[in-house]
């Protein structure tokens, strides 16, 4: 009886420790994630964080950050020590600024952070070479959840609020949001671990945590017809204007083919292939 007690116990605790964590809302919270991809050092938990200047943050593009070298010394294993409390590299000790579109943006179930894929400002053409190419001009940034941020973080009230900024605008869900946002995005430079992310970088930069996100024009939810256009990836070709141009509105989200009332004449335009217009998540005027 007393050796089956002793295994029931040692088996209930091997299963606790395995288990994966879960988010803990308390004044502690963030530190659930320790173990898992340098939490401290996304939400500014580390001790390098308040050597970090936000007052002062560098304009660059994604083009810019994409190109940087993955730091070598960067651990392969996520969870080592060095990995938990160590910056690498100077772009993870300096804040950034980015003139971007966003592409999409979603809530992510396990961390509870917003996933938001961004390009450069009116780069139609990020997401045109294969995701295997490594040439694709796309990056990552994130705004954690304020409740598992811990409380010592110096970043903490400006990721709360981006946060509920966001939050307030855009309402992200489980599922990705198809949108063009036009917005000027503030957050410090943080290399992750490349796990088949949606959007990521190359050398797997991002903007983790955001501090400031400033929207510029909120843009369109793109619809489920051209979204499975965008994505088709040139399975079927969309159906093109006569010239192969069209007139996209670039605050209202729609285009306008030639001979329509509105082709080239609205203000905030730009001419661009219909198949590129697509892509980049803008549709057609109703009564084309």
């Amino acid at each position: 009886m007393r050796k089956h007690v002793v295994t029931v116990l040692l088996t209930a605790a091997c299963a606790l420790l395995l288990a994966p964590a879960q988010p803990q809302r308390t004044d502690e919270a963030g530190l659930f994630l320790q173990r898992k991809e340098r939490w401290a050092v996304k939400t500014g938990a580390d001790p390098a964080a308040r050597q970090v200047r936000t007052g002062s943050p560098q304009a660059t593009t994604v083009a810019r950050l994409i190109k940087l070298r993955r730091p070598p010394e960067l651990p392969r294993d996520a969870t080592s020590v060095a990995a938990q409390t160590s910056r690498y590299g100077l772009s993870e000790r300096t804040v950034f600024t980015i003139d971007a579109d966003i592409l999409r943006y979603k809530l992510e179930t396990d961390d509870h952070d917003y996933h938001i894929v961004i390009r450069d400002h009116d780069d139609f053409r990020a997401e045109d070479p294969p995701i295997e190419s490594g040439r694709r001009r796309t990056m990552v940034v994130e705004i954690p959840e304020e409740a598992v941020v811990i409380a010592s973080s110096p970043w903490r009230k400006s990721i709360a609020a981006a946060r509920r900024e966001f939050t307030s605008l855009f309402h992200p869900h489980s599922r990705f949001t198809y949108r063009v946002i036009h917005a000027r995005i503030t957050g410090v430079g943080f290399f992750d671990f490349i796990h088949g992310q949606s959007g990521a970088a190359p050398n797997g930069i991002e903007l983790h945590p955001v501090l400031h996100v400033e929207v510029i024009d909120a843009g369109q939810v793109i619809t489920n017809l051209h979204r499975s256009q965008a994505d088709a990836a040139g399975a079927s070709r969309p159906r093109v204007s006569a010239n192969g141009q069209v007139w996209v509105n670039l605050s209202s989200g729609v285009y306008w083919r030639p001979g329509t009332r509105y082709y080239g004449k609205t203000k905030r335009g730009a001419y661009m292939r219909e198949d590129e217009a697509i892509k980049s998540g803008y549709h057609t005027a109703g009564g084309q």
